[in-house]
């Protein structure tokens, strides 16, 4: 969330990531990043299906449906099934539930507790790796 050319790097500039997240079975977490991963699919399937011809030159991304697309039917691994979907997921549960934005979760140093969900910092996987990469900044 503090680097200005986070767009060149990541799906959003605050990215949760998908592989150190913990949850009940049926959260509105989980229920989201699914449906909109199966939704994806199928718009990216029947966009394909209706470009069969394109060669993929020139890709260029837009917004289907509230999902971001390539124009030859494809979408980006980061948004599909990468943080990115899981970033709006998370982001779109604690702002229905508890009116959290997500600037409210930059430049964390410690784990935030928001009812049913905990926010780790970017040093809560792996505090020595992540920890000297930022002091060194």
């Amino acid at each position: 969330g503090t680097r200005s050319d986070w767009h060149k790097w990541w799906p959003r500039p605050l990215q949760i990531v998908q592989w150190t997240f913990a949850a009940a079975p049926l959260h509105p977490i989980l229920i989201d990043t699914v449906r909109r991963v199966h939704y994806v699919t199928a718009v990216a399937e029947a966009s394909k299906a209706k470009n069969e011809t394109s060669d993929g030159a020139g890709l260029e991304e837009h917004w289907v449906g509230g999902e971001l697309l390539r124009n030859d039917g494809t979408v980006s691994i980061m948004e599909w099934t990468g943080p990115g979907v899981f970033t709006d997921s998370v982001i779109r549960y604690l702002a229905a539930e508890h009116s959290i934005a997500w600037p409210a979760l930059k430049n964390l140093r410690k784990p935030l507790r928001i009812r049913d969900t905990v926010v780790l910092p970017v040093t809560g996987e792996c505090p020595i790796f992540f920890g000297s990469a930022l002091s060194s900044r």
